[in-house]
């Protein structure tokens, strides 16, 4: 891939906004704010935004399987394992750059999530007619993600490190998720609607919610105690199995003033 020397900034900033074009201001200033790495990375991550839809999917495909590979399954609470990191630096910032403002998002309408007027949780089901309203290359990138994630090698691979058998019929359920300032995250299992595997990864915008990630429980009782927190840091993804303990949660709510939590979230279940 091609790098460019910090002396660059110009030119690469001016690739940046002609692949912006078509993103509305709002949507503009989002993106933006993750303009803060090396311009080494920044370069690459544009590289990465040329590639044939093939070539990035075989791209993608390689570093999640080195992943998997890499990661080691703990038992305790229940099946679960972390990757830190899951992708270079070139490749994480792609993704990041490609993830759509809320504007694209949909509130999800539970009393739960739904505080001082506001919203607190949004998400987008990643499908072709999902990103309709939003540049070509968030559609790009979030559906080779979705392909990565259905592919055979991929679950094959996640549910033997999770000492599983994937089912015959089955399909990964993919979205981008948004949790704004304040959210909690009661402890629940994941098992609705035939949950077998839970795989999420986080894209921070900042430091700010670092510990408020997903916490792992034990219940006893009426109680649940954690026992594992997963912090929310950049290009960090985790997966457990879903099962009658599986009790996960976040109960730190996020500063006022912080970007949220964003994440790519993967819910494998049978195929019907």
């Amino acid at each position: 891939m091609a790098k460019l020397k910090t002396a660059d900034t110009d030119g690469a900033q001016s690739v940046l906004v002609g692949l912006l074009d078509a993103v509305d201001r709002r949507s503009d200033e989002w993106i933006h704010r993750r303009w803060n790495k090396e311009i080494e990375d920044q370069a690459g991550a544009l590289d990465l935004l040329q590639l044939s839809a093939d070539d990035f999917y075989a791209h993608l495909l390689k570093f999640m399987l080195d992943a998997l590979n890499r990661a080691h399954v703990e038992h305790t609470p229940y099946a679960h394992f972390v990757i830190d990191p899951v992708f270079d630096a070139q490749t994480y910032i792609c993704l990041l750059l490609s993830s759509p403002h809320i504007t694209h998002l949909k509130p999800i309408p539970s009393p739960e999530y739904f505080q001082n007027g506001r919203y607190q949780r949004y998400q987008t089901t990643i499908s072709p007619n999902a990103f309709d309203t939003a540049h070509r290359r968030v559609g790009f990138v979030w559906l080779t993600m979705d392909r990565v994630m259905q592919s055979p090698q991929i679950i094959a691979l996640l549910f033997s490190k999770l000492g599983m058998t994937p089912p015959d019929k089955c399909k990964a359920h993919t979205r981008i998720q948004l949790d704004r300032a304040g959210t909690r995250i009661r402890p629940h299992l994941d098992g609705e609607n035939g949950g077998l595997v839970t795989f999420q990864m986080y894209f921070p915008l900042d430091k700010s919610n670092f510990d408020t990630g997903t916490e792992l429980f034990e219940k006893h009782g009426d109680q649940f105690e954690t026992v594992k927190k997963m912090n929310y840091k950049p290009n960090l993804a985790y997966a457990f199995q879903i099962g009658n303990d599986s009790w996960h949660g976040a109960n730190e709510p996020m500063p006022q003033l912080s970007e949220g939590r964003l994440s790519f979230l993967t819910r494998y279940r049978v195929d019907t």
